[in-house]
């Protein structure tokens, strides 16, 4: 064993709706932001494309029970303006019904328009995802190029590749856990409508073929292959510039304009990335309530910590294809891409803890976390145990909510329902955010 390479920060961000008191989304976050006085807070609060979506974060920290906490009284302070000024605030990740979106006209969102085209707009303004950062080894990110450092020092190259793998490997269980987006313009699509759409999926649902909003420019959105060394890594963030670049050139834009806004390792909106602010980014998971936000949080720096502190590795192997995230002496087995990419991702987005396999790997991604949380109680587990137990996610909550209204299964969801669930879970919230504080403050966070 040996001492960390150093202690990573960790950080988080959702994304959250504002309605009017109809249950309606309404584009008042400017408005919101005005009246806010978190927003005078670094990473607090920020705009998002659309005008009905606003994300709010915290500062990163080395321990994860004050990121916690400073988050939740972001989201409090948020929530209690929306009070005041008579908005909710919505914290799933899609509407379940139908409604209009006002975007905003920057370069950046607009060049996303004209190259990906229709899926983007009809798709982007309508879902909200939560984000956790993890940061890097010391020296592995380049901060003058962006590029990865092609490192001397073994530790830091192999933890930071064992980690960037791992998340991929994750992905399945981790949106599992945190869907809670049946339903997208009153359809339901899947136990994860986000994830079908936010990829570069396809799926039938119905009769009707469901395509995400990067099928037709699958480098920018899908699900990232492992990766065996840093250099691969740099080939794909130089691959994406390039191909952005011709893409803008297509539609008749120049990339020195957005050049001079965004850097080369912004143009990916996948799962798992690399971020310029020296983190790797796990943006798979939908939003949801507060205390599975903060749970996930708490668990993926658990793992990725002894990652970092016990030189484990994380291998892609036929063991892994069958007993996944077995641990054996100091390696932890993963499944192999292809199952992730073209077999488990889409179980997951369909059916959920449903589907037998889904719910093995969700089980097995809950025995690893147990070795490295030693409490069962703990905010991090409770829920996932729970999960597992009842074999219900959020999403299964949501749909159990809209048939106890009435929604037959096989129909377009009423919009008077849709407002009804939009409403019970934004008011709800309040209330989770306050429960969620308590929990953190008499539940062991293991830090």
């Amino acid at each position: 064993m040996r001492k960390y390479l150093k202690r990573p920060k960790v950080g988080m961000e959702v994304e959250l709706f504002t309605l009017d008191n109809t249950g309606t989304p309404v584009p008042a976050v400017d408005r919101l932001i005005k009246n806010c006085p978190v927003q005078k807070r670094q990473y607090a609060i920020q705009r998002e494309y659309a005008k009905h979506l606003l994300e709010i974060g915290a500062f990163p920290t080395i321990q994860v029970r004050n990121l916690a906490l400073s988050f939740l009284e972001n989201l409090e302070a948020v929530a209690e303006t929306a009070e005041e000024l008579d908005l909710l605030l919505y914290p799933l990740g899609t509407y379940p019904g139908k409604f209009t979106s006002e975007v905003r006209r920057d370069y950046s969102y607009v060049t996303k328009e004209k190259v990906i085209g229709e899926p983007f707009k009809n798709i982007a303004p309508k879902v909200a995802g939560f984000h956790f950062h993890y940061g890097l080894p010391r020296g592995i990110l380049n901060r003058s190029t962006y590029e990865l450092r092609m490192t001397k020092n073994s530790g830091a190259r192999e933890a930071f590749l064992s980690e960037y793998n791992f998340l991929i490997a994750a992905d399945p269980a981790l949106t599992t856990f945190m869907q809670s987006s049946p339903f997208f313009e009153g359809r339901l699509l899947g136990k994860d409508s986000r994830t079908l759409l936010y990829r570069d999926m396809k799926t039938k649902v119905n009769d009707e073929i469901i395509r995400g909003i990067y099928r037709e420019e699958r480098t920018f959105g899908r699900i990232p292959r492992y990766a065996n060394t840093t250099a691969d890594l740099n080939f794909l963030v130089e691959k994406r510039r390039s191909s952005w670049e011709a893409l803008m050139k297509d539609v008749g834009m120049s990339y020195k304009k957005i050049s001079l806004r965004k850097n080369p390792l912004d143009l990916y909106w996948g799962p798992v990335r690399i971020n310029k602010l020296g983190t790797l980014e796990q943006r798979g998971m939908d939003m949801n309530e507060p205390k599975y936000v903060v749970g996930m949080a708490i668990l993926l720096r658990h793992i990725l910590r002894q990652i970092n502190k016990m030189e484990l590795k994380v291998k892609a192997s036929d063991v892994g294809a069958y007993k996944p995230f077995k641990l054996e002496g100091d390696t932890i087995h993963i499944a192999p891409f292809s199952k992730v990419k073209n077999d488990l991702q889409y179980k997951s987005a369909v059916d959920g803890l449903e589907d037998k396999e889904i719910l093995n790997y969700c089980r097995s991604f809950y025995r690893l976390s147990k070795k490295f949380i030693k409490h069962d109680r703990s905010l991090a587990l409770k829920a996932i145990k729970n999960m597992l137990k009842t074999k219900r996610t959020k999403s299964d909550m949501v749909i159990r909510a809209a048939k106890r209204k009435g929604y037959s299964g096989d129909s377009e969801l009423p919009q008077e329902v849709a407002a009804e669930i939009a409403i019970k879970y934004s008011k709800k919230f309040i209330t989770e955010i306050e429960k969620t504080k308590s929990d953190i403050k008499n539940i062991s966070l293991d830090d």
